[in-house]
């Protein structure tokens, strides 16, 4: 079994239940499998390089805290890792490269990987009950970090700016997206959780029997 990353849209990861030293595992491995297969990108020209960008939720008192700051160290490649309280100018920045790509589509640049664990504890990525308000030109404000992860999402795997995410349930995963962002995870790794919830992740009640 393996995840494959393409520049198209959707090439993103979902991760999704409620056994939380799993995810990690899998965070731990994707990292170790990223980093093996890219060259830092400060040594490798055009397109061959990769970064990483890290969005901790880890409970301060969970067995496993402050191990993705560990592997930081221990690789040699760039890596930001961020907290809770730390996200908004992670997302910006990205956003801006994201933009940068799309306006010069011959531009180069190194693969990006946007880890997020533990997605129900970054309230900041939540949804908004004002995403469909209206305000005047001269109102308008800089983009939320909400906003710019749904643009992260839907516009970042075709310039090779992909997102793997970790959430416990489906009704927080719901907290953060409108329902049809699922759409944008090609790629999902269900753990146990009730059939119903099962078949409106991947049109089956399989992981009902895990």
């Amino acid at each position: 079994t393996a995840a494959v990353f393409r520049p198209q849209v959707g090439s993103n990861l979902l991760m999704i239940g409620q056994q939380d030293e799993s995810a990690m595992a899998i965070v731990l491995a994707s990292l170790v499998s990223l980093a093996a297969q890219h060259d830092p990108a400060e040594n490798a020209p055009g397109h061959r390089g990769v970064k990483f960008h890290l969005l901790d939720g880890s409970a301060v008192d969970a067995p496993y805290a402050g191990i993705l700051d560990k592997v930081a160290n221990v690789l040699p490649h760039s890596f930001q890792v961020a907290g809770p309280r730390d996200i908004a100018p992670v997302l910006s920045a990205i956003a801006d490269e994201i933009e940068r790509r799309q306006k010069s589509p011959g531009a180069s640049g190194p693969a990006i990987y946007l880890f997020v664990y533990d997605l129900q504890r970054f309230r900041d990525l939540r949804k908004t009950d004002d995403d469909f308000s209206f305000s005047r030109r001269s109102e308008d404000k800089a983009p939320s970090p909400a906003k710019q992860f749904v643009t992260i999402l839907k516009e970042g795997p075709n310039v090779r700016v992909h997102t793997i995410i970790w959430c416990d349930s489906l009704n927080n995963l719901n907290r953060t997206f409108e329902r049809q962002m699922i759409r944008e995870f090609d790629m999902r790794v269900l753990f146990q959780m009730s059939p119903a919830d099962s078949s409106t992740l991947i049109d089956s009640p399989a992981s009902g029997k895990l």
